[in-house]
């Protein structure tokens, strides 16, 4: 599953975006200005950044550029797409000098913005490969592969889904639903009951007696990897 930060102020637009790539098993983070998409940049790290241009707060010009000189100490680059209602040529030549990987002027259809999504990411990204670590675990999302320990585990694909999805958001709390609509999208006849099955068995899988479960349960809200 890849994970999206979208960087869009129009919250309706945003909302749009999320939950149609969310029905496409992508996991979206939205932030709606410059400050905080910085503030996610520096803390976690994407398969992918969709990029309006222009942002309250600092532009998405600037924060792409602020990205790439990050990125260049240590050689490993996300790819952009910038989604912008400046369409003029030199503004695109700006964009893509800048270092972004693709551009989609507003208004644009939703499906082209799926297969503009869908082409980026199948180009070679260093980011793409990030083993995800935690609590002895290491997950490789290209390789599809998981051990505890160093010892090699076999978990179902949609289980393997869940936990690299927790393992790309460390500590924080998500409700079944939430997990329903990241891991599972669109899928009919499932409900919140799969979403405790599902971890039941992560956990008579992974977790190690006498010892918490790496996944919490949240009282009244949900679940979470342990911190």
């Amino acid at each position: 599953m890849s994970k999206i930060l979208l960087v869009e102020d129009d919250r309706e637009l945003s909302a749009v975006v999320c939950n149609y790539l969310d029905s496409r098993n992508y996991s979206l983070e939205p932030a709606y200005d410059g400050l905080t998409a910085r503030e996610f940049l520096g803390t976690y790290e994407y398969d992918l950044v969709i990029l309006d241009w222009s942002l309250p707060e600092e532009d998405g010009l600037s924060l792409l550029k602020w990205l790439r000189s990050q990125e260049q100490e240590r050689r490993s680059f996300t790819p952009v797409i910038m989604l912008t209602g400046k369409n003029e040529v030199h503004e695109k030549e700006m964009g893509l000098d800048s270092g972004a990987d693709d551009y989609i002027t507003k208004p644009f259809s939703l499906a082209e913005l799926a297969a503009r999504i869908r082409a980026v990411l199948r180009r070679p990204h260093s980011l793409l490969g990030t083993v995800l670590k935690a609590h002895g675990l290491e997950l490789d999302p290209e390789r599809r592969e998981l051990t505890r320990d160093g010892v090699l585990q076999k978990l179902a694909p949609r289980e393997f889904m869940l936990l690299e999805f927790f393992l790309r958001h460390p500590g924080r709390v998500f409700t079944p639903e939430q997990l329903l609509n990241s891991v599972w999208g669109a899928e009919d006849h499932v409900g919140p009951e799969v979403v405790r099955t599902s971890i039941n068995r992560i956990r008579k899988q992974l977790d190690k007696q006498g010892e918490d479960s790496i996944i919490a349960n949240v009282y009244g809200v949900g679940y979470k990897l342990k911190d």
